[in-house]
């Protein structure tokens, strides 16, 4: 399977799936700035909000650190009454989590796809001969967790 998730994407689909992402625990923006760089979702929704005429006192140069830290209730209550800035902030939110959590899933896929095919005994990994599944020698079970076909470890 392709993995979908890049730190450089170069395709349309590839910027669509990456757009944004985490950088130093903090949701940034693909391409988001003025000039078309890289920006941090709170200076995207700063002027998204500046240009809308919407929360002009969260403009940067004005913003202090409890501001920023309770940009979400704001926007929250933005996106409750309609709102499409804050509607927009949580679905960036949303996009670099399930992001992240697409990252580790391709990861550890592809950490088992490196595992070399050979004989299976205790100690080495094992597929479910019905749904694939890959199963942990840690787990040593006889039965899928997934589908219920006995799995025989040699």
């Amino acid at each position: 399977m392709n993995k979908l998730v890049t730190d450089d994407p170069q395709t349309n689909t590839e910027v669509m799936f990456n757009l944004a992402y985490v950088k130093d625990k903090e949701v940034w923006i693909r391409g988001g700035g003025d000039d078309g760089e890289d920006c941090t979702l709170i200076d995207f929704t700063n002027r998204m909000c500046e240009r809308h005429d919407c929360l002009s006192y969260m403009i940067q140069n004005e913003i202090e650190k409890d501001e920023i830290d309770n940009t979400g209730d704001r926007l929250l209550e933005c996106s409750m009454s309609g709102c499409s800035v804050g509607t927009a902030y949580f679905i960036a939110i949303q996009a670099a989590e399930l992001r992240e959590r697409l990252r580790m899933y391709e990861e550890k896929d592809a950490d088992n796809q490196g595992r070399q095919p050979g004989p299976k005994h205790v100690g080495e990994w094992n597929d479910c001969p019905r749904c694939g599944k890959v199963l942990s020698p840690l787990q040593h079970i006889h039965f899928c967790g997934t589908c219920g076909q006995e799995v025989k470890w040699s």
